[in-house]
Order: C-alpha cells, then sequence, then structure tokens
C-alpha cells in the first residue's frame, strides 16, 4: 500500500508540498534559509527541490532517483548525494 501511494504522488505535487513548507516556516518563524534531506523516496524529492525551488540553501538526499540531465543543469544549491552500492 504504501509503494502504491509514493508511485501516485506527482513531481509537481510533492514540490508543492515542499514549497509550502518552506513557505510557511519562513512566516511562521522568521527563517531566511533551509535545507533539505531526505532518504529514498525523500532523497527523490530532496534534490528536485533543490534543482527546482527557490530558497533552499542546502541539500543532502540519501539514496533517491537522479533526474533527468535537464533538470540537473538547473542545480545552483551545495548538494551532496550519498548512495551506495552492493
Amino acid at each position: 500500500e504504501a509503494s502504491e501511494m509514493m508511485h501516485a504522488l506527482a513531481e509537481d505535487d510533492g514540490l508543492d508540498t515542499i514549497k509550502n513548507a518552506i513557505d510557511a516556516a519562513a512566516i511562521a518563524y522568521d527563517i531566511s534559509h533551509f535545507g533539505i534531506t531526505g532518504y529514498c523516496m525523500g532523497g527523490t524529492f530532496a534534490l528536485l527541490a533543490a534543482c527546482k525551488l527557490e530558497g533552499i540553501s542546502a541539500a543532502a538526499p540519501f539514496y533517491g532517483d537522479i533526474p533527468d540531465d535537464e533538470t540537473l543543469q538547473q542545480l545552483t544549491t551545495p548538494t551532496i548525494f550519498i548512495s551506495g552500492t552492493l
């Protein structure tokens, strides 16, 4: 069931959720710099957010999918991507 929900989440919907959380925290807590991290699906969205959203100062995705070259060329946020193999 969780896998189905994960695959049903559209990229734009996930990025909108992240953007809305950043905007809300910026207002509520007077924060101007944000970092993002995530594991697996969260890593996928952390890397996408670092590529596509304004206002992220650092990103540390763990595993997750790597976006296409066009999306990666948008990456200007300092990022460390952590992955491993067996």
